[in-house]
């Protein structure tokens, strides 16, 4: 498989499309900080992607390899790994991340939409869920907020006279 190191942000540039995309079949090494500023919007990798600072994504971040993140993880959009997931700073995704390894974070970890992990989750900060919790292995974590979404009410229930649950 194919590696592409991307250094400096001319390089960056060069290999996004006209939608400002980073689309590549096979491995990515980004050299570099890549804040929301430089306009970097989705990302769809077929191989692995390592990181050297941080990274800020405008859209999505789609990676069926692994991604490994030495700093902080931004994702405006959804977050999809088909491997591991590991982030040393703190990870924040305002849409949903679905993991189908394991998900290793030394900072916070706050998911705006639902949160899937195929393997076991680890996080040494706090857990912040603002919907759906699914995980199939073990969940560590310093502290968990968990907002779940309120269930739908069924239709013609009938309410027991000696319960409180519909």
């Amino acid at each position: 498989m194919k590696t592409l190191e991307i250094k400096n942000i001319k390089e960056l540039e060069k290999v996004l499309d006209k939608n400002r995309n980073l689309v590549y079949e096979g491995d990515v090494k980004i050299l570099f900080n890549i804040k929301l500023g430089d306009n970097l919007k989705n990302v769809n990798i077929t191989g692995n992607l390592n990181v050297r600072g941080y990274l800020d994504v405008g859209g999505y971040l789609n990676v069926r390899g692994y991604l490994d993140v030495p700093g902080y993880l931004d994702v405006c959009g959804h977050l999809n790994v088909r491997g591991y997931l590991n982030v040393r700073g703190y990870l924040n995704v305002r849409g949903y991340l679905d993991v189908g390894g394991n998900l290793y974070v030394r900072g916070h970890l706050d998911v705006g939409d639902h949160l899937d992990v195929d393997g076991h989750l680890d996080v040494r900060g706090h857990l912040d869920v603002d919907g759906h919790l699914d995980v199939r292995g073990t969940l560590k974590c310093k502290k968990l907020y968990w907002s779940r979404p309120a269930m739908p009410r069924a239709k013609n229930r009938v309410r027991d006279s000696h319960s409180a649950m519909w």
